[in-house]
């Protein structure tokens, strides 16, 4: 564990022209298990101190094949490998192997909480509250906002998912839809579409809703928005906008959409309702 690092890092090192030895202890100083901070997207952007003092406060979670760790801000896989699955699902929406982090906070205060659960035995998940996340960036806020962007893919994922997304796709073919969008976020009463203007692809919400603009009903995660328009490349028959708590969607433009029916004929069905 961190003590053989810290001895490691601490014990004199050889002269060879005095630069060369630094770099492997502040490699070998903030990791966990074989996993280096500095070569995990999202906290590789940490100055070195940041780093060290996430690795003394982790919390590591030993799981069993199909336990599970919900209720935290990150979690990054030590050992094995998890499904990452909204915490009222039972629908994986991504995976996490050794070395990915999961990051829950994103864009908007409501959110879809999310669990980890173990694929193996003798898995390994690092974990941290929203307390040593936000001490960990409350110098680097431009980390913070990256990672942001990072929880809110996961959020639309989890999102999307509670539809027919989760219900009638395997799990192959839902990633191959959701590896073709990208994530938007909009925020409260933004317009998403216009009336009588090109719907520009398919739209899946992930979370909170959209409201049509000429009726009263909205849409939640894991609904598709004027499906019968992408289908058709028809215009939108009315507006729509995020509702009050903002809203994240899963896009895929209009060419992607089109290539995804033909690939995963399901969705085609889904999209006619």
């Amino acid at each position: 564990g961190p003590p053989s690092h810290e001895i490691a890092a601490g014990a004199p090192e050889p002269e060879f022209g005095g630069e060369a030895p630094p770099t492997p202890s502040e490699g070998t100083g903030a990791s966990l298990g074989g996993v280096s901070l500095a070569d995990v997207a999202g906290l590789q952007d940490l100055p070195p101190e940041a780093q060290a003092e996430l690795v003394r406060v982790a919390r590591i979670e030993s799981l069993d094949v199909d336990e599970e760790v919900s209720a935290f801000a990150v979690a990054l896989v030590v050992e094995g490998w998890t499904s990452v699955m909204a915490s009222i699902a039972d629908v994986p929406c991504a995976l996490a192997q050794v070395g990915d982090v999961v990051f829950t906070r994103g864009t908007f205060d409501e959110s879809v909480s999310l669990r980890v659960v173990a694929g193996e035995s003798d898995t390994k998940v690092a974990v941290w509250d929203e307390a040593a996340l936000a001490s960990a960036t409350s110098a680097c806020p431009w980390v913070a906002d990256e990672l942001r962007l990072v929880a809110d893919r996961f959020q639309a994922l989890a999102g999307a998912t509670m539809g027919p997304l989760g219900e009638r796709l395997d799990e192959a073919l839902r990633q191959m839809v959701t590896s073709r969008c990208e994530v938007r976020a909009f925020m409260a009463g933004e317009g998403i579409v216009t009336s009588g203007s090109p719907v520009p692809g398919m739209f899946i919400v992930g979370g909170g809703v959209i409201e049509g603009e000429d009726v009263v009903g909205e849409l939640g995660p894991g609904e598709f928005l004027f499906a019968t328009s992408v289908m058709s490349a028809s215009v939108a028959p009315m507006g729509a906008r995020a509702g009050p708590s903002g809203a994240l969607l899963l896009f895929a433009e209009r060419h992607a959409a089109h290539e995804l029916m033909v690939s995963v004929p399901p969705l085609l069905e889904i999209l006619a309702g």
